[in-house]
């Protein structure tokens, strides 16, 4: 059976989300064994007991939790309302996935999966030069290319992420992360976007956007979900449960939450659909 090892970093605030997004990669990978790596600094009992039974339920599913409860070293970075310690998780990984791993593909917890990923999995990330990882990107505007200070217009979105692992280890990324962070952490405006799109600095292989089609529910309520989209990446501060109003690209969403152990969730409104 083919094995494909899929990380999220979360807290017990974000655990039931990222829960309904492993549900979601899960029910278009049956006859895939998933091995997915959960990095975090806390998660609820009850939470605990949903991921149990998602493992119980599906024999070709792994859960590994690795809590970052300790991590004081990025205690000081900047954090806003929405934005929590966790977003700087990911740069733990290659430092504690065992070496036998070559690549994990890292999600955040506001994605849904909508087919097969195995096309993403198996990039050659080093088409084009030796690069570490493979994201969606975009080119940025000239102020924005300034401010992080970097060479090409290339930027990348840090919410999907393919890494080589050994690679990324030889190059040393996660270190050049932390010292970036160490010294500019008070002027991030995007926090761990900022820090590995200065460091990075294009070097990395740009992907199809349809692995990551961000979808702002209140600033682009109609945004239509294309045919080959695979990944739908709920950005912005609204998401499908914390609003109050319905929007067409929440179905989904939601259809997914109702066949997860996370089926008891609501909309502050109440209800479970529209």
């Amino acid at each position: 059976m083919e094995e494909m090892h899929i990380a999220f970093c979360t807290d017990r605030n974000y655990a039931a989300y990222t829960g309904v997004a492993m549900t979601s990669i899960i029910l278009h990978h049956r006859r895939k064994r998933l091995v997915f790596h959960l990095f975090h600094n806390g998660i609820e009992a009850r939470d605990e007991e949903k991921f149990a039974a998602l493992r119980q339920e599906y024999p070709n599913v792994e859960i590994y939790f690795y809590d970052l409860s300790d991590t004081g070293k990025i205690d000081s970075y900047k954090i806003n309302h929405y934005y929590t310690k966790a977003v700087y998780f990911r740069w733990y990984m290659a430092e504690i996935l065992d070496p036998a791993i070559s690549r994990v593909l890292y999600l955040d917890g506001d994605i849904l999966c909508l087919g097969d990923l195995q096309e993403l999995y198996a990039l050659d990330i080093s088409a084009g030069g030796e690069y570490a990882l493979a994201a969606v990107g975009k080119y940025q505007t000239e102020k924005e290319i300034q401010r992080l200070k970097m060479t090409p217009p290339k930027v990348l979105n840090t919410g999907d992420l393919l890494i080589d692992l050994p690679e990324w280890r030889r190059q040393r990324i996660s270190e050049q992360l932390f010292a970036y962070a160490d010294q500019n952490h008070e002027n991030l405006v995007w926090l761990d976007n900022d820090v590995m799109n200065s460091v990075l600095d294009g070097h990395f292989l740009l992907a199809d956007e349809k692995w990551n089609h961000r979808i702002y529910l209140k600033k682009m309520p109609h945004i239509e979900i294309l045919p080959e989209d695979r990944i739908l990446h709920y950005s912005g501060e609204y998401k499908p449960w914390n609003t109050n109003e319905w929007n067409e690209n929440e179905a989904a969403w939601w259809d997914c939450a109702r066949k997860s152990p996370w089926n008891d969730l609501k909309k502050p409104g109440g209800g479970t659909n529209g």
